[in-house]
């Protein structure tokens, strides 16, 4: 199905209890290199309990997110790390990157002893990492980062994170953290400013989410997407055409709407 979906642009998955892994790689880049979803641009995974990991195999000789602009991870509890530096080097065109009430993440960005390169953002704009109680750091990972656009960082309740990650943080247009809308700290640097608020105990109570979490973040993101409601787990041909698609189990029912897709009643089941 993935390669079926080349001018795939949006993708929410959503509610789907037994989901361990979104990405099925098995038998892909085999016979040389090969490119996935070059189109994708947002990706919104929230409330998959049993979600561990992207791809059930590390993507070698496949190329994927290289037009990722917008990705949020919420209320993925199993989710102990997102990427590994190999794919954080993807990651060229990526602006925004949330991350909310996962309980068992403890690092964004795993270390690779055998790479010691830079790791750059290019494009990364805004980074929100809230109500992470296990989160250690964004990586352990030696390596030195470079964010030339990072201008918004917001924290909140990261209880265990002592630092940002192991390496030096480049941020040059980064001036300041907020915890909340009006409470901001900077201490001249990402790594520095962490340690600091590390230290200040009150901003990690449990408080309810703001506007910006989960549901309004979620919902605003899959207005006017496909929405596919598939309670047994069955799956659907979809034509290389479908722009936007939502994948739920919390209706009864298949529901899609779209004139860039084969009209309903020629779906096939597959």
């Amino acid at each position: 199905m993935l390669i079926r979906l080349q001018k795939l642009e949006k993708l929410t998955v959503e509610c789907c209890n037994s989901l361990k892994e979104v990405f099925d790689f098995e038998g892909l880049g085999e016979d040389g290199h090969a490119e996935l979803l070059p189109q994708l641009s947002e990706l919104v995974l929230t409330q998959l309990p049993e979600f561990v990991q992207m791809w059930n195999k590390e993507p070698a000789g496949i190329t994927v997110f290289q037009n990722l602009r917008s990705l949020q991870i919420i209320h993925c509890n199993r989710l102990v790390n997102l990427f590994s530096l190999s794919i954080a080097r993807n990651l060229k065109q990526l602006r925004t990157l949330k991350i909310f009430k996962c309980e068992w993440m403890e690092m964004v960005i795993t270390e690779d002893k055998k790479d010691q390169d830079e790791i750059v953002f290019p494009q990364l704009k805004c980074l929100i990492l809230k109500h992470l109680p296990r989160l250690t750091c964004f990586s352990s990972a030696s390596n030195n980062f470079e964010w030339p656009s990072l201008d918004t960082v917001r924290v909140k309740g990261i209880p265990k994170m002592k630092m940002f990650a192991s390496g030096s943080q480049n941020t040059p247009e980064l001036k300041t953290i907020y915890v909340t809308f009006l409470e901001k700290f900077w201490k001249g640097g990402l790594n520095s400013t962490i340690e600091d608020l590390s230290k200040r105990t009150e901003i990690h109570t449990p408080e309810i989410l703001e506007k910006e979490d989960e549901s309004y973040e979620t919902r605003k993101n899959i207005q006017n997407s496909q929405v596919f409601h598939n309670e047994y787990g069955r799956s659907y041909q979809m034509t290389q055409e479908l722009p936007n698609l939502l994948i739920s189990t919390q209706g009864p029912s298949f529901h899609a709407e779209s004139s860039t897709m084969k009209p309903r009643r020629e779906i096939e089941e597959v």
